[in-house]
């Protein structure tokens, strides 16, 4: 080898452990939504849970932890952060993530089984949370120990149902990693929860299985408010306003009078409103109808075959359904006059139905 070929192999040697030496740059963590919490270990509780199973913070080490106190007797903050958690655990399972979701009661007292059960069906959570009671006194050192405050038993009527919405999110290693008070949003709690589930943070909007535009609505069977069934299809030949509600749904309360108008302003046009309860108690929803005066035909998803079939991301949400059938417009969350100008008027007088 000459001394020229000999100091080019050097050099070149020499630059390839340069660069082996030089550090890669490692991708950013992904940042988590909410108060940090410094990844301090999240204490730990044993509890018993809505089918009477002893369960315990420590046993889910391993995956994520979504911790949350709660009152399913609420009728106010509670319902929409669990239907919140709702979705985002929803948006992370199709994702093929998974994260255990825990709620623990601030009202012994009030959230009984049969409570429980009904709260945890109406948010389409019975069989995807542990709902955790206890005696006061048991639960008393669990809210101290996560700084939840819960009125006492003897408060005043008043003050009685107060108590700290907090959402905890734990990672696999059994660390404290963010708070998130009041209601945190579901976009938020998605991205948390693919992050701490080892998912990219992105597509958190996207929602799987919903019926896309030009599909056929599917079919289902409900109940009406006189307790016969219905089916989606016999309004076949009519325009088809379909809007998923609840009771406890500020934003369904809101767009309920312009419902009513739309109904009764192209009845003549064969427009029907049909207005779907997620699985409430019959009896709440006739108190509701009537104090609201809605005219619209109402059914109640009891067993949640339809909110199912339309994979809801969240409440309301109303699809637009052509004479055919087929779905020509979609809203998840409130409506408002130019969306149904926009939307349901050229469906309802447009003189043709295309595939």
């Amino acid at each position: 080898m000459t001394r020229t070929s000999f100091l080019l192999v050097l050099v070149i040697g020499l630059a390839g452990l340069i660069v082996l030496m030089v550090p890669r740059p490692t991708p950013a963590a992904a940042t988590l939504v909410g108060t940090s919490l410094q990844g301090r270990p999240a204490p730990n509780f044993t509890l018993t849970d809505q089918s009477g199973r002893i369960v315990s913070l420590s046993q889910f080490r391993g995956e994520p932890v979504l911790l949350t106190f709660i009152e399913a007797s609420c009728k106010q903050t509670c319902p929409l952060v669990a239907e919140n958690i709702h979705r985002a655990v929803a948006n992370v399972d199709r994702a093929g993530g998974h994260a255990a979701v825990l709620a623990i009661t601030a009202a012994p007292e009030d959230d009984t089984p049969a409570l429980v059960r009904q709260f945890s069906r109406e948010h389409g959570l019975l069989g995807r949370w542990h709902y955790l009671s206890g005696s006061r006194a048991r639960l008393t050192p669990v809210w101290h120990a996560y700084a939840v405050y819960v009125a006492p038993r003897n408060a005043p009527a008043i003050l009685r149902d107060n108590h700290t919405s907090a959402v905890f999110l734990i990672d696999s290693r059994g660390r404290e990693r963010v708070l998130m008070a009041g209601n945190p949003s579901a976009a938020d709690l998605t991205r948390d929860l693919r992050v701490l589930a080892g998912l990219p943070p992105s597509n958190t909007s996207q929602v799987a299985g919903m019926p896309r535009l030009g599909q056929m609505a599917p079919d289902f069977t409900a109940r009406d408010l006189q307790g016969k069934t219905m089916r989606l299809s016999q309004y076949r030949g009519s325009v088809v306003l379909l809007n998923f509600w609840a009771t406890w749904c500020p934003a369904c309360q809101r767009e309920m009078p312009l419902l009513n108008a739309s109904y009764a302003a192209n009845a003549a046009a064969h427009l029907v409103v049909l207005g779907v309860d997620k699985q409430e108690s019959i009896s709440d929803v006739r108190s509701f109808v009537r104090a609201k005066g809605l005219r619209y035909p109402l059914a109640i998803d009891e067993n949640g075959g339809a909110v199912s079939a339309y994979a809801l991301p969240g409440m309301p949400a109303s699809f637009v359904i052509d004479r055919s059938g087929r779905v020509r417009g979609y809203q998840v969350g409130e409506l408002d006059h130019a969306w149904l100008q926009k939307t349901v008027e050229p469906v309802l007088y447009s003189s043709t139905t295309s595939p």
